[in-house]
Parts: C-alpha cells; sequence; structure tokens
C-alpha cells in the first residue's frame, strides 16, 4: 500500500481502485508506472503473489529483484568510476588550475569513493517508488519466506544470511536462520562463506 502511494502522489482514488483489484485477487502490476528500476518492478510482481500465495512465483520475482538489484548497485558504482554519478547527474569536478595534479587526483578519488559508498542506499532510497522505508531488508525478508513456504531451505538460508549482514541482531530472522540450518544439518560458517560470494 505504501509502493502504491508513492506511485500516485498520495491520489486517493487512484490507491483506493488499486487497492479494491488487488484485494479481488487481480495482478494490479500493469496498473503501476512502467519506468521502474528492474528490481522494483519484480519487487512489485513478488509482492503481488505473496499476496495471493503463490509462493512458487514470489520466490522466481524476488530472487530475480535481488539479482537485478545488485547488479543495479554495480552499475552504479561503475559509473561512479568514470566520473558520472547518475543520481545527482554530475561529471568530473571542474579542478581551478591553481590545483597541482596531485590535488586533483586526490578530489576525484575521494569524490568517487563517496559516489561508490552511496550507491547502495541510493538505489534503496529511489524516490520513484518507495515500496518501503528499507528496501533490501524487505526484498530478502520475502524472499527467504517465500523459499522456505517453497521447500528451498538452502535459499532460505541465504536470503536470512544476507538480511542479518544487514539488519545484524534481528530476533526473528536468527531465528528463521538457525531453524534452517538446522534442517538442512549445516554450520553457520558455511552459510557466511555463502554471502561473501553474493556480496
Amino acid at each position: 500500500s505504501s509502493g502504491i502511494n508513492a506511485e500516485y502522489g498520495g491520489d486517493e482514488m487512484m490507491i483506493g481502485n488499486v487497492n479494491f483489484y488487488r484485494s479481488q485477487g487481480a495482478d494490479v502490476s500493469a496498473a503501476l508506472p512502467h519506468e521502474l528500476p528492474d528490481s522494483k518492478a519484480l519487487f512489485l510482481r513478488g509482492q503481488n503473489a505473496y499476496a495471493t500465495e503463490d509462493y512458487t512465483s514470489a520466490f522466481e520475482s524476488f530472487n530475480q529483484g535481488l539479482t537485478e538489484h545488485l547488479r543495479e548497485v554495480r552499475n552504479c558504482k561503475n559509473l561512479c568510476e568514470i566520473g558520472h554519478d547518475r543520481y545527482e547527474g554530475r561529471k568530473a569536478p571542474n579542478f581551478t588550475t591553481s590545483a597541482t595534479f596531485t590535488e586533483q587526483l586526490v578530489v576525484l578519488y575521494r569524490q568517487v569513493m563517496e559516489c561508490r559508498y552511496k550507491c547502495p542506499s541510493k538505489l534503496e532510497k529511489d524516490t520513484s517508488l518507495r515500496l518501503t522505508e528499507d528496501y533490501l531488508p524487505s526484498l530478502l525478508n520475502y524472499l527467504q519466506f517465500s523459499a522456505f513456504q517453497t521447500g528451498r531451505l538452502e535459499e532460505a538460508a541465504r536470503a536470512a544470511t544476507f538480511y542479518l549482514q544487514i539488519r545484524p541482531g534481528d530476533q526473528q530472522m536468527t531465528s528463521n536462520l538457525q531453524y534452517y540450518l538446522e534442517k538442512l544439518d549445516w554450520e553457520e560458517a558455511a552459510i557466511q562463506e555463502e554471502y561473501v560470494k553474493w556480496h
């Protein structure tokens, strides 16, 4: 509902219409704007499937959404390295003629590193769609539960581990992860290696 509110700028009639059709079991993804980043469109598709308890479709959408989100973060970081911040439309800085080469290089390096550091949060807080306040943890939470509901315990454990890297100490997710690891007869060290591969 908060995503729909963001999509239609608070237009109560349109929000009501979309919510009504969703409650009737309709796929409302066609009613949403099509200029969304791919990961966000996949997230919405997953939410629709999840709401109807179609966990197989939800899992597939959330899993593809996570892959796409990580690709979008990599692309953002690559754009930073060529001196362009796509979210602020900036190019490489203009240097004064009085700056030495070393000073110019330090300024450029600092800007690139700041840009790269901000990429994940910029994508998560994308103003084109405010799905939830915390996009990536929500995506991972949906993903781990959809994976669990479809018997994909390895994927559920991976998503829970990734979630806990972002939100350490979350009691519910910690319990979920312990459950998955017990069922799989895995050790937490093995799943930590999986996280490193994803990140």
